[in-house]
């Protein structure tokens, strides 16, 4: 059975994928819930973005969440694979005042070849007033 990960603010399905694609949504890919067999860790689930043409492939959560910690660093991260060209990918965090305006944002890029999965992290300190946080890669 999965478990949420420690300090995650996301909630489990958004988090793993465990159950459906509900926790993600996108404007420009159909998203599929694809399950991976690893070689050292078992079954896993991964979120597929299927899109065609040359655009690039946004995700974002579906819904914000509640920052746990205020003044503190969070992290964002994802894992992604690019199979069959070279790309840079992005991941975000937006974060959110009460009423749920955006009052800032965290990112960080990084290359990927085709073929490669690479892991992107952007570590910050949300700004004064922010409440809540938006995920997109």
């Amino acid at each position: 059975m999965p478990e949420h990960i420690p300090g995650n603010i996301l909630d489990l399905n958004t988090q793993d994928i465990e159950f459906d694609t509900s926790g993600w949504e996108s404007d420009s890919a159909v998203l599929v819930r694809q399950e991976l067999v690893m070689v050292n860790r078992g079954e896993d689930w991964i979120l597929v973005g299927a899109a065609t043409g040359a655009a690039p492939i946004v995700i974002r959560t579906a819904q914000a969440f509640p920052l746990e910690v205020t003044g503190t660093p969070y992290a964002v991260y994802g894992h992604v694979y690019s199979p069959d060209r070279d790309t840079d990918a992005t991941v975000t965090a937006h974060w959110l005042d009460e009423s749920g305006e955006e009052i800032g944002t965290l990112s960080a890029t990084k290359s990927v070849s085709a073929g490669d999965i690479m892991r992107v992290v952007a570590v910050g300190t949300p700004p004064a007033g922010a409440v809540s946080a938006r995920m997109s890669m």
